[in-house]
Formats: C-alpha cells, structure tokens, sequence
C-alpha cells in the first residue's frame, strides 16, 4: 500500500491554486504549523468538488492524513499530524449544533509502535473555538513537527504566531485558559488546551476548549508530545453564506424540534444510565446505582454552544457536600459521571466535582474509569496491594482516593499512576494474572462510558468501532426510532435481523454530522423531518443543488470507508474486529432488570453481516472494488479485495 500511497502524494489535495469557485460556508484556507521548525503558512482550500466529496470535519482531515503520514510513523514523533477541521455549517450563527470542530491524528491509545497495531483516531468538540477558529479567517489547522520549548498557537484576524508557553507548563485548563486571555488582553478569544495529562502524555489525555468542551480520544497527549500547550483563535471575519433567508427558514424549523434542557430537571437523574435502565457500577459488575443524590440541590447554569438552543453544557455551584462552593464546568452526556465516579460506586454531588477534577486535569473519563476501575477490582481481589498504589486503600465508595489517582495519572506518579495513564490494557498487563479477563476494553482502547451489555446493535457498533473512540456507530433500540433514515420506531434491542444495516445506516449519518460541522446531540433524529431541515440549512450555506439524503449518508459511508483503509494501512484484520473485545464487555449481565442477557450469542455473525453491509471482502476485511466505485473513491483502488 506505501507505494500507491506516495503516487496519492503527488496529487496534492491542497493546491497552489484552487481551480472554482468555491461554496459557501468555507473561509478557503487552512493554516500549516511546523513546530520543528517554527513557521506557519497558508495554504488553500482543495476546490468545489473536493469539498462536495468530502464536506469536511474527520473526512476532509482523513484524506489530509492519509496524504501525509510518512510510512513507519508513529503517534509521537514529530512526523505525526494533528489535523484540526471545521465543516460549512460551522459557525453560521442560524443553526442549532452547528459549532463542530473534528481532531483527527494516528492514535497512540491503540498502542501503535509499541508492538500493537494502531488506528486513526478522531474526535468532535463543540463550545464557540471551531466557529472562532472560522471567524480568524481558517477552515483548519495542520500541525506537525514538535517544539523543544512549550509553545502556544495565537491566530487572529488571518494572522498566525506561536508563542511561548513555559509559563502555564503544568497548569490546568481552566488555569491555561484564563492565562493565555490576560496575555493576550483579548477576553473574547476561545482556547483550546491540554492539560497536565497531556504533558505527561497520559494516553487518553484530551484537549479541552472554553472550559465546558472537550476533543477526547488521546489527541491532548499528541499535542504534549508536540510541546503544544494550546491554541488561541479570534476574528471578527463570518462565514459566507448562499442563502441567507433560506438558511434561517431551515433553522427555525430545526429549532422547533430541539428538545432545549431545563436546569436542573434535566441533570437530577443518573444522566444516560436513567434511559439505559443500566449505570456502571463497581467496573461493570454491577448495572445498579442512583447515583443522583442531592443533584437538585445543586445551582445549574447553562452554557450553551455557539448559537445553540438545546443548551448541553453547564457550570454547577456545589451547595451540599465536602466541595460546597466549588464551581465545575461539565459538557454534555454522562459518561464523565459513570467514568469519574459511578464506575467506583460513589454517589451525590462528589459526581460532580470528580467529573469538574477530569476536566481540569484533561483526562478523558471513559479511558480513566475503564482502566482505574479495573486496578480497583484487582486491589479488591487481591492482586494489587499498598506497595503498588503507594499506600492508598483502593476502596469503592471512596471519592477523596479516587480524586487522589486522579491526579497521580495526569502526573505519572508512581506504579498506579503509570499503570492508568498507559491505557486500558498496560493496565491489565502491569496487574498481570487474569486481569485482561475484567479489563473493559475495545481494541485496547475503552467502550464509551455507559453500560450498552443490553443493546445488541450499539454493542456491534462498539465491537466494529475504531478502538479508543467514542463509536459513531449505534443503533436506535433505546429511544424512539429515526423516521427519516426508515425506521420510525425502536427497534428490537434483542434481534440481529437487519441489526447490521441499521447501525451502519446509524453510523453514516452520524459520520455526514460530523462532516458538515455538526453535533449529534442537536440532531433529533427521532423527529420527522430533522435530517430535511438539515440539509436544507446546507444547501442554503453552499449553494449545493439536489443534495438529499442519499449523498448525505454516502458522504459518511465514505468517510467510513477511508477510516477503515487506514486502519488497514496499520495492520488492522477481520480477526480485530471478531476477537479483539474484552471478557468484561460479553459475559452475562450480573443483576438488574437485563440479569443474564449478553449479546454474545450473536457473534460472530452480526460482525460478518456488518462486513457484507460495508461492502467488505470477508477473509480480509479489504473494501470490494464496486464499493469503492460507488462512492467515488476510485484513487484508494489500491486497497480493494482483488479477485
């Protein structure tokens, strides 16, 4: 494959000079970083066809990525990319969740270069930096290279600087955050930081924007291993539009369906767990916990994105509990909630404060929940004693030890902290005996922090999913259906019939989402008519004619597909996919109202049925020629199934 790829290189994506006009919605440069050498440039925009092929958000950055990773690279040399990019709905200020910005870089949660094989990773935040970083005059950044000094990246208004940063060097986030403002005396900027985690390059580091948001999946502790502290955006540009009555016409429609949270009903409940009928309790052995206690009494205020109305994230003052008058700023879902506390039994505002704790340190709360739990459950087996962790008595229940790990994992702090901060599996692996059997993993990266046991379909998408990121693929078995997509009601959670096709039709159109710079949380894909209103708010951003939803969902089967090339650029195979699953996540579920159900029966078929919806050659996991026609892929060729 490196020999087709190098003639791929040839064919720069980037022009010198951009052929057409191009659609609205996109700024038309992205900015280069090389921190080896200290220099930023501009470069274009690819042209109109490109951008219809791949709107961009993870697809437009794959395709960089996949263009400019040198053969033998791994996560943390230099040569590696971090690739940040917007979609055309970013930053139009109409829409609600139009505020995505995608991170996509070779991961170094899967273990790459250390013996194992590896996989791109990608990553979504929200907040008001994707739609800033437009307004500075970008559609993305590329960075590669690594410094020898922290530095930190200030683009304003077109204009881009890399500047030092050793002065908040082992701050947090909140603390980086609020420095590079006063620097550079503009309150109004959005930064985009990592944390000690990222420093210490704790594998599940994240970067974290706008105190409220977060890019997890490992691409912080890229940015550490680059010296890169931050990076700091303002502009005072906005983004071209086609049609702007149009465009307001589609988003009030949109808008009207948005389902806007009411604080504090709609966060005095186990958060996800409470629509699963499952939490994480005690690593997965356990489904039960209310864990909610006292929420209510806590003072919610909202923090919603750029211009969105369904107001996901929040800041809570705690008014009981041993942190009363701590103020944390949380984002959307629950998995901080099930990975920085449920996971370890505790309950009530604690939840809270540990979830703010992650945040500060820029650890991602799935990875540090999967892995931390499992040494828990090893201490509570016997197999890790004191001389391990230091000292502590790892007991369940016990906030102040776990704020206390915490911290030794965004440091490295001796054998626990190390043991955690490496991943899932170099913890299973630094436990030793059996632990690989109570080790929650996928691919050697963690299952997004709730309890899926029950739900055949999102359980798949977990399985097939790239191994250190949060799944695009799902399945609609818990909530009511997706109408638009041909499923206008919840489906059979204990089914395979058709259970393939759904999550790949799920997971395609979550891939579009991201493309086009949208959130998947201001999508109520249970409301007819939401992915019309959609594509009628991108059609009036970029001109684009007769785009339905069709070429919506094959923009993401693309997207897909040239993830999974990548992943078989590293070695991945069919065997990874079929095996590569930890115990923890099949063995029957132990109590609660699912006792007995696991999903495992249906394997290894649902993951063969998955292969043939894809259009995959089964035996090697390689695309079929047709699909790779079909979508317009053509120049990947070189990694079809040859017959």
């Amino acid at each position: 494959m490196e020999k087709e790829l190098e003639q791929l290189r040839r064919q720069p994506l980037l022009p010198p000079r951009r052929a057409g006009a191009l659609p609205g919605g996109y700024m038309g440069r992205i900015l280069r970083v090389d921190l080896t050498a200290g220099t930023t440039k501009d470069e274009n925009l690819p042209g109109p066809e490109v951008l219809r092929k791949w709107p961009g958000g993870q697809g437009l950055a794959q395709a960089i990525l996949i263009r400019e990773l040198p053969a033998g690279v791994t996560p943390f040399s230099p040569e590696n990319r971090i690739v940040f990019m917007t979609g055309p709905l970013t930053g139009t200020g109409k829409t609600p969740g139009g505020a995505a910005y995608t991170v996509v870089t070779l991961s170094n949660i899967t273990g790459f270069g250390r013996g194992e094989r590896g996989t791109a990773v990608s990553s979504s935040g929200m907040g008001h930096w994707g739609s800033y970083l437009k307004f500075a005059g970008y559609d993305g950044i590329i960075v590669s290279g690594a410094s020898t000094q922290p530095v930190y990246l200030w683009i304003n208004n077109g204009r881009a600087e890399i500047r030092e940063a050793s002065k908040i060097w082992g701050r947090d986030t909140h603390e980086t955050i609020e420095w590079i403002k006063r620097d550079l005396n503009q309150p109004e900027a959005s930064v985009a930081c990592i944390g000690p985690a990222g420093e210490s390059l704790v594998r599940a580091a994240m970067i974290l924007n706008d105190h409220n948001h977060s890019a997890s999946h490992g691409g912080g502790a890229i940015m550490g291993s680059k010296k890169l502290k931050a990076i700091a955006v303002h502009g005072t540009k906005r983004v071209p539009v086609k049609d702007a009555a149009r465009l307001e016409e589609a988003g009030n429609s949109w808008r009207s369906k948005i389902r806007v949270y009411e604080y504090p009903k709609s966060r005095c409940n186990v958060g996800f767990g409470a629509e699963l009928k499952t939490v994480v309790n005690r690593n997965f052995s356990s489904t039960l916990l209310d864990g909610s206690e006292d929420f209510d009494k806590q003072q919610f205020t909202p923090r919603p994105c750029y211009e969105c109305n369904r107001q996901c994230p929040y800041d809570v003052r705690l008014v009981t509990g041993k942190h009363a008058g701590v103020t944390v700023s949380l984002n959307a879902g629950s998995e901080h909630f099930e990975g920085a506390a449920f996971t370890f039994g505790i309950k009530g505002p604690e939840v809270l404060y540990l979830a703010g704790v992650l945040n500060r340190l820029g650890i991602e709360a799935s990875h540090f929940g999967c892995a931390a739990g499992a040494v828990f459950e090893a201490y509570e087996r016997g197999l890790v004693g004191r001389e391990q962790t230091g000292g502590l008595e790892l007991k369940w229940g016990d906030a102040a030890v776990v704020e206390t790990v915490m911290n030794m994992t965004a440091r490295r702090e001796g054998w626990l902290g190390n043991a955690i901060a490496d991943g899932v599996m170099a913890t299973a692996r630094a436990i030793g005996g059996d632990a690989a059997r109570f080790v929650p993993n996928v691919k050697a990266g963690a299952p997004a922090m709730h309890d899926w046991r029950p739900y055949t379909g999102i359980m798949l998408g977990q399985i097939v999913s790239s191994g250190g990121v949060k799944p695009q693929f799902a399945a609609y078995e818990y909530r009511d259906g997706a109408p638009d997509l041909g499923y206008p009601d919840k489906t059979d959670r204990d089914s395979a019939a058709g259970k393939a096709r759904e999550v790949l039709v799920n997971g395609s159109n979550r891939y579009f989402c991201g493309s086009a710079g949208l959130c998947w949380f201001a999508q109520p894909i249970n409301k007819q008519g939401i992915l019309q209103d959609q594509l009628n708010a991108l059609t009036a951003v970029t001109g684009w004619q007769d785009f339905g939803i069709e070429e919506a969902l094959a923009v993401g089967q693309r997207v897909w597909q040239l993830e999974h090339i990548l992943h078989l650029r590293y070695g991945w195979t069919p065997e990874d996919d079929l095996a590569a699953t930890g115990t923890r996540l099949l063995e029957p579920i132990p109590d609660g109202i699912f006792k007995g159900f696991t999903m495992a029966k249906y394997l290894p078929g649902l993951v063969h049925d998955f292969y043939r919806e894809c259009g995959w050659d089964a035996s090697s996991g390689l695309p079929r020629p047709e699909t790779l026609r079909r979508l317009g892929m053509e120049e990947f060729s070189f990694a079809a199934a040859q017959h």
